[in-house]
């Protein structure tokens, strides 16, 4: 986390798989770094290009708690409307 503090920051960064930073903080169960991201200003329900999963989504598929718990306390929808 202290590395992370040290650089330059792009909230709106995708990785190779579509994920956010948010997303993937909480696929690698990684609660501090996602609170961090958080307090940046990422997007709490930011969606990952390939699958249009959020981080809530992602971190409740691995059952990871604290991330998940983190998310539902910074306002995280447990539900969204299918457009299909």
């Amino acid at each position: 986390l202290d590395t992370l503090r040290s650089m330059p920051l792009n909230l709106r960064a995708r990785l190779d798989t579509g994920d956010t930073l948010l997303t993937w903080a909480c696929r690698c169960n990684q609660a501090a770094v996602a609170q961090w991201l958080l307090e940046q200003g990422a997007e709490v329900d930011g969606k990952t290009t390939e699958t249009g999963a959020t981080a809530l989504a992602v971190a409740c598929y691995y059952n990871y708690i604290e991330c998940a718990r983190l998310l539902l306390d910074r306002g995280s929808v447990l539900f969204f409307e299918n457009p299909l």
